[in-house]
């Protein structure tokens, strides 16, 4: 809570610079702060979002508290308000982790020598990598299967070996005088 509302005081109060690489203080900041380099307003957007997280989860106590039964949560207001609160308080919540995640990963594409890759995509990035390495091994073991089938029907045609025997490609066997 304090970290969002100081943040909002930021970007819509203060008198101190708010812009893209500027901290609280207004003063710049390294590349180390990522949430300082996403531009003002983004931030703003991100951060209203937040606060709406924190205002409907009051607004939602305050509906526990006015609806404090079972009976009356359960009635049409009780129920209806209670759940509204509940889901604009989870919607705006995500809304938030969202565009800050997408802020994060556009800074990262930009430039990704200075700035981190979000960790959400990098591990997004790793799970495509180990598919296909899945994919790829099980599409070799499909071919391996396939050629030891071959080879199977091969040595079934051979008569049980591998090899043909010796008078069918006209060599002289040892055992021929």
């Amino acid at each position: 809570g304090p970290w969002r509302f100081s943040n909002l005081w930021h970007l819509t109060c203060s008198r101190r610079e708010s812009s893209k690489g500027h901290d609280f203080y207004g003063r710049q900041v390294g590349d180390d702060a990522t949430w300082f380099q996403i531009d003002a307003p983004k931030r703003l957007k991100i951060i209203l979002f937040l606060v709406g997280n924190i205002f409907f989860q009051c607004l939602l106590q305050v509906s526990a508290c006015v609806y404090y039964s079972y009976e009356l949560d359960q009635s049409l207001p009780g129920t209806l308000i209670g759940l509204s609160m509940m889901m604009l308080s989870i919607g705006c919540a995500l809304s938030g982790a969202y565009w800050q995640t997408r802020y994060e990963q556009d800074l990262h594409l930009s430039d990704p020598d200075r700035f981190p890759p979000n960790p959400i995509f990098h591990a997004i990035d790793k799970f495509k990598e180990h598919r296909e390495k899945k994919r790829a091994r099980q599409s070799i073991h499909k071919e391996v299967e396939h050629m030891r089938s071959n080879r199977m029907s091969f040595i079934g045609e051979a008569g049980g070996s591998m090899y043909p025997a010796c008078g069918d490609i006209g060599c002289v066997s040892s055992a021929t005088p």
